[in-house]
């Protein structure tokens, strides 16, 4: 991992654990504390993976946000099987949940949350600004067919939707900056938080639904303070 990359994902993850702490009033005070740890595994994969070069050394750092998500460098699959990268998101406002496709119980609960909140934003006619996205915390099983299948049985808008498969380093970082936290059984499912996460147009987070099934008006408020 280059210098400046190292800088750039702790400055990420102590904004984003600074506004975790202020907003969620503790739920995820760990956040920090798990990026550490995840700072010292990624390190020698980011390593062998850019080898000595950083995948965005030619972009002015200047034109992403310090407390962006885009900061990640984190390579992802589309659902279509493209290579796809955070920044790929920037000028959009984001409704972002992670999940895996063979969840029944908690994560399709999310994804139906995740379209009550397209619907709102259809009929107040700002869902041109938006992007929902879902990024896979099970690696080994979604690949892009499975996720491709799971887009297709959720009648998903590709349009708005993407689904997003990484490696597993990617993913934890990912989950590390935004709070989200999940561990796998020894069947082979996960237990996970529910949370979904809005991002503004430079990949900064703005707001955090946490639970499932919940009230989403709060939410819609605060998104159209935004607008």
């Amino acid at each position: 991992m280059n210098k400046r990359h190292k800088i750039a994902i702790y400055g990420l993850i102590t904004g984003a654990a600074l506004f975790l702490f202020t907003n969620l009033f503790g739920c995820f005070a760990t956040a920090e504390e798990k990026a550490e740890k995840l700072i010292t595994k990624t390190e020698t994969a980011t390593e062998v993976k850019h080898g000595n070069h950083s995948c965005c050394d030619n972009e002015d750092a200047g034109e992403i946000s310090s407390g962006s998500v885009y900061q990640l460098e984190s390579e992802w699959t589309n659902q279509d099987g493209h290579m796809f990268f955070l920044k790929n998101l920037k000028g959009k406002k984001v409704v972002l949940t992670m999940f895996y496709a063979s969840c029944t119980y908690a994560c399709p609960i999310l994804v139906q949350d995740m379209k009550r909140i397209e619907t709102a934003l259809e009929e107040s006619n700002s869902i041109s600004s938006y992007k929902f996205v879902l990024a896979s915390i099970d690696p080994e099983r979604d690949t892009p067919g499975v996720v491709k299948d799971f887009a297709k049985k959720n009648k998903f808008n590709l349009n708005r939707w993407t689904i997003l498969t990484a490696g597993p380093d990617d993913v934890m970082e990912l989950a590390a900056v935004t709070g989200f936290k999940y561990k796998k059984d020894k069947e082979g499912n996960y237990s996970h938080s529910n949370l979904i996460t809005f991002l503004n147009e430079e990949g900064e987070i703005i707001h955090q639904q946490v639970g499932l099934n919940q009230d989403i008006t709060n939410s819609l408020t605060y998104l159209n303070t935004q607008n």
